[in-house]
């Protein structure tokens, strides 16, 4: 509990730094970015914060607090009437903003809380908020509509490769997890062969589940 109040300031700057990264996406929505695009604001700046979680929390508690908060309010915003305050990151028709923060809080949980491993768990849900922004970016220069192409295949791979590189050891666990974390962007979604699973809510799973599961095999877990 003491450790809870004592980071209370970290979690408020986290907890800023999210909102902003929303805000931005309205901002850049308005002034007529597409909104597939404005979706990786969300993405990005969700991923700074996850990042800043695993340096200045002393355990998973107040980064699994956040995220379940941040589902909890992109979920109301779903049934308040008129515009959702969150239209830079909200899809008519899905909740795809809403499976980012709680997949991070389930991975957060069972990662960082079951098996006190933060850095891999914030590499796992980075392959997504970095990944799958970079994804979307490079591919909007080669194709003007929200679809796959191996521009942000190549770019999804690399970015989940650095990643990898930087916060699970050893690599070539880090390395498979990239992989799969490649193959889940390039599969689901709602422009992915496997409609029904949202890759806000495989990518995540499928390179926490390679990594922890690799870790586990070779006795590092």
């Amino acid at each position: 509990m003491k450790n809870l109040i004592a980071e209370l300031p970290y979690a408020l700057l986290i907890a800023g730094t999210a909102l902003l990264g929303l805000y931005l996406a309205n901002l850049f929505l308005d002034v007529g970015v597409k909104q597939w695009l404005t979706r990786k604001v969300g993405h990005l700046s969700g991923f700074g914060g996850y990042l800043l979680c695993a340096y200045m929390f002393s355990s998973y508690l107040w980064p699994l607090i956040l995220s379940g908060g941040f589902t909890l309010l992109l979920v109301i915003s779903r049934f308040l009437r008129g515009p959702t305050p969150f239209r830079g990151v909200a899809r008519t028709g899905t909740i795809a903003e809403c499976w980012y923060p709680l997949t991070g809080a389930l991975v957060l949980g069972v990662v960082w809380g079951v098996f006190d491993k933060p850095f891999v768990a914030v590499a796992c849900i980075g392959m997504m908020g970095a990944g799958d922004a970079i994804t979307g970016i490079c591919r909007s220069r080669f194709v003007k509509t929200p679809q796959k192409h191996w521009s942000g295949s190549i770019a999804m791979f690399l970015v989940s490769l650095l990643l990898a590189w930087c916060f699970i050891h050893p690599f070539f666990i880090g390395a498979l997890a990239a992989i799969g974390a490649t193959l889940a962007e390039w599969l689901c979604g709602d422009v992915g062969k496997i409609h029904a699973i949202d890759d806000n809510l495989a990518i995540p799973i499928v390179a926490a589940m390679i990594a922890c599961g690799g870790l586990y095999a070779i006795g590092l877990l």
